[in-house]
């Protein structure tokens, strides 16, 4: 398991990582397309993982813990992805709603299920995955 990372380290990585395989990508796409990350932002959102009891803070910096460290020990390289945006006119407003689903192997699916407040990271199975992806393509879903 490794040690931790320091707060600049994270904050490096996560302002400079591009391309479809670091999921931190995939995030900042969703709602923080070309924002850099401070300081302050970091700490604020280290602790809410840390109240979330996925990240633990110790003596040589933050690191995952429990289902947070499974996961990202599974999902090390992603085979599959797939992103699905859908979008509707609600009195004159575009309401949106976007999935995206990260498989690294027959039976490590991650879905990030993204609405206007949050992005809401859910382990899936294949099965699941693949039904949600048939409902929105037979039918979109009602914002409403």
């Amino acid at each position: 398991m490794p040690v931790g990372y320091v707060g600049e380290e994270i904050l490096l990585m996560f302002n400079k990582a591009e391309g479809s395989r670091w999921l931190t990508s995939y995030i900042k796409s969703f709602r923080l397309p070309n924002v850099i990350l401070n300081a302050e932002e970091l700490e604020s959102a280290m602790t809410a993982l840390i109240d979330a009891c996925l990240v633990e803070k110790g003596e040589y910096g933050y690191r995952l813990i429990g289902e947070a460290y499974d996961l990202a020990s599974n999902l090390l390289i992603f085979e599959n992805v797939a992103h699905v945006r859908c979008g509707q006119q609600i009195k004159g407003q575009i309401v949106t709603g976007e999935a995206l689903f990260l498989q690294a192997g027959i039976h490590d699916v991650l879905m990030l299920d993204v609405d206007a407040e949050t992005v809401e990271f859910n382990t899936v199975s294949t099965q699941t995955m693949i039904e949600y992806l048939q409902s929105i393509m037979l039918k979109a879903p009602d914002f409403r």
